[in-house]
């Protein structure tokens, strides 16, 4: 089964990009993230990553170079600590601002999240209702 085919156009038209780590794993998928990171930004317009576990263990490296050119990065804290080798997740969340990283979502499990926003220049800590976000206990 092939994927549909996405007009480039469509594509360019939208306000932001989102991508995963994952497509930057194997070299094809990875040629045309690039592609997108490129336009997006070359037409002022934002990109996210949501980096993903295994992209964390597999290719760090190369996760953390992609940091700079990413307008908004969310990380799980368990991410964060492989790819930063730090276990505190406030110290890696000021690693990944260090790196250049404009915002940042960590999510730390039951105890909410770390978020930066460039816009306010401001770091804020968001507690998780009981049982997180969807209700569950």
């Amino acid at each position: 089964m092939r994927p549909p085919h996405v007009p480039a156009g469509s594509l360019l038209s939208s306000a932001a990009a989102h991508l995963v780590g994952y497509s930057f794993l194997n070299p094809g998928p990875e040629k045309i993230a690039r592609q997108i990171l490129r336009q997006f930004h070359s037409r002022g317009k934002r990109v996210s990553l949501d980096v993903g576990m295994e992209p964390s263990k597999r290719i760090p490296k190369k996760i953390l170079r992609l940091l700079p050119q990413v307008d908004l990065l969310f990380v799980s804290s368990d991410e964060a600590a492989i790819l930063t080798g730090r276990s505190n997740p406030h110290e890696s969340f000021l690693q990944f601002e260090r790196a250049g990283t404009r915002e940042i979502v960590m999510k730390i499990g039951k105890l909410g999240c770390l978020i930066s926003m460039e816009e306010f220049s401001a770091r804020f800590f968001v507690r998780c209702p009981s049982g997180g976000f969807n209700g569950r206990r």
